[in-house]
């Protein structure tokens, strides 16, 4: 008799299993949410860096080269086209230099559509102000600031 009264029929997890088990599941899932932030904010701020190098690009070519012309930025749809443009009475002819559609693709700015212009051998902006990118994935964010005078933050 005595047997039987001491001998356990184990059918589920103890109070101090369940505990660890959650405790380890809390410590991954932490660890892994931390990681996807970064990653997100590690999108945004390649982006930004991106950008701002396209923007000086522009800004080089417009003071030191292209015979006269007026280089550009323009961002559309997550695509960043730097362009060139001869400014005349009537109308101005676009040419699209360089695209980089895969750079932004899950970044969206605001304005929605971006279009900057570099003036010949001054290197001034057509319209200064801020651009506004945000990761739609992470919802991190981040801004570019350009001077009239063509100076780029």
């Amino acid at each position: 008799m005595d047997l039987l009264m001491y001998s356990h029929n184990k059918q589920g997890f103890t109070l101090i299993e369940v505990l660890v088990v959650l405790t380890l599941m809390t410590i991954i899932i932490g660890l892994s949410a931390g990681r996807l932030l970064r990653t997100g904010s590690t999108a945004i701020r390649e982006a930004r860096s991106e950008i701002k190098s396209l923007l000086a690009v522009a800004r080089g070519e417009a003071m030191y080269g292209r015979d006269g012309r007026m280089i550009g930025v323009k961002i559309a749809d997550g695509t960043m086209m730097l362009v060139s443009a001869i400014p005349t009475a009537t109308t101005t002819s676009l040419q699209i230099l360089a695209t980089d559609s895969e750079t932004i693709a899950h970044i969206a700015t605001n304005p929605q559509e971006v279009e900057l212009w570099f003036y010949p051998y001054s290197g001034r902006v057509s319209s200064p102000g801020e651009i506004i990118l945000r990761d739609n994935w992470s919802q991190a964010s981040t801004s570019i600031t350009i001077g009239y005078e063509g100076s780029i933050e």
